[in-house]
C-alpha cells in the first residue's frame, strides 16, 4: 500500500473555509444554529450527536440537542420537528436514525422541511440529487466521500467506480452523486453473487465499501492501483474499530499502489465537517 487518505487534512481544509463563511454571517447578525433530535439511547446516535456538538463548538456554531424516550408517540415527535421547522433561529435539523420500530420512518423523516434537512434524509433532498434541483442537501457521508477524493486529487470523471451497499444513507445517494461527476458507477449489494462481486470490485478504479460487514473484504476483491473508500465501522478481530476492509490481510497480500481511507480517522472524521458545511449553506440561503 502506498497512500493512506486521512480525513484530518480534508477536515481542516473544510473548517478553514467554514470559518470564513461564519465570520461573514456573524457580521450580518446571523448566528448559524443546529437542532439535533434523538430518540432513545442508541450508542451510535449518541456518538454522532457528541461529534456534531464538538464540531459545532469548535466552529462557534450554536446547537440545541433534544432527546426523547424511545417510547415517545410518533405524533409528538413530528410536532416537535414542525416547531423546529418554524423556528427562524434554527437553520438546520439533524434527525438521528433509525427510529424505534413503532414509528413510520418515511413519515417522520419527511416531516423535516428541505431547507433545514442538512443531513439529506428527506425524499425531497434525495430527489434533488437525481434532478439536480438541489432543493435540499446531499447526505453527509456520501458528500464526505466525494470531498476526500477531490482533496487528494482523485478525479471521478470517466473512472470505473464500484459501490458495495445500496442503503439510502450511503450507497444510493453516493451512486447518484458520482454519476453526476461523470463516473461509470456499478452498485453491488447483498444479492450480488460472490463471483460477480469479486469481478466488479477488482475491476474498479475506485471502490467504495459501505456494507457494515466488518473486515469482510480481503485482497481477492482488490487489484493493484485502486482507490478504496471504506465507509464501514465496526469492531475488528482485535477488538479495535475497523472498517469493511480486512486491512491486515490486505497488507500481507502484496498488492501495490493502493490508496485507501483508514478506519478510524477516515470518512467519519469528514462527515461532521460536511454536516456543518450544509448547515452554513442553509444559513446563507435562509439567514432569518
Amino acid at each position: 500500500m502506498d497512500k493512506i487518505l486521512y480525513g484530518k487534512d480534508v477536515n481542516e481544509s473544510i473548517e478553514n473555509e467554514l470559518n470564513d463563511k461564519i465570520k461573514l454571517l456573524n457580521a450580518k447578525g446571523v448566528k448559524p444554529k443546529i437542532a439535533i433530535v434523538r430518540v432513545g439511547e442508541n450508542p451510535g446516535d449518541i456518538f454522532y450527536e457528541k461529534a456534531a456538538c464538538k464540531k459545532a463548538d469548535k466552529l462557534s456554531v450554536e446547537h440545541n440537542s433534544i432527546a426523547f424516550d424511545r417510547n415517545i408517540a410518533q405524533e409528538e415527535l413530528i410536532e416537535t420537528i414542525k416547531e423546529l421547522n418554524d423556528d427562524r433561529d434554527i437553520h438546520g435539523i439533524l434527525l438521528l436514525r433509525p427510529f424505534p420500530k413503532h414509528m413510520d420512518d418515511d413519515k417522520v423523516r419527511n416531516s423535516v422541511i428541505p431547507e433545514k434537512d442538512i443531513d439529506g434524509i428527506t425524499d425531497a433532498s434525495l430527489i434533488g440529487i437525481v434532478t439536480g434541483e438541489h432543493k435540499g442537501f446531499s447526505p453527509c457521508t456520501p458528500k464526505a466521500c466525494i470531498e476526500i477524493l477531490k482533496y487528494y486529487g482523485k478525479p471521478l470523471e470517466g473512472k470505473n467506480v464500484t459501490i458495495v451497499g445500496r442503503s439510502l444513507v450511503v450507497g444510493k445517494p453516493l451512486s447518484l452523486l458520482m454519476t453526476n461527476e461523470n463516473a461509470n458507477v456499478t452498485v453491488c449489494h447483498s444479492k450480488t453473487k460472490k463471483e460477480d462481486m469479486i469481478k466488479h470490485c477488482s475491476f474498479a478504479d475506485i471502490l467504495v465499501l459501505a456494507t457494515g460487514k466488518t473486515e469482510s473484504f480481503t485482497h481477492e476483491y482488490l487489484s493493484d492501483g485502486q482507490v478504496i473508500i471504506d465507509v464501514g465501522t465496526g469492531v475488528g478481530k482485535d477488538g479495535k474499530m475497523a472498517g469493511d476492509l480486512d486491512i491486515n490481510e490486505v497488507k500481507e497480500s502484496g498488492l501495490r499502489r493502493l490508496s485507501l481511507t483508514p478506519v478510524p480517522k477516515g470518512v467519519g472524521s469528514v462527515t461532521t465537517a460536511m454536516l456543518m458545511s450544509n448547515l452554513i449553506e442553509a444559513a446563507e440561503k435562509n439567514p432569518d
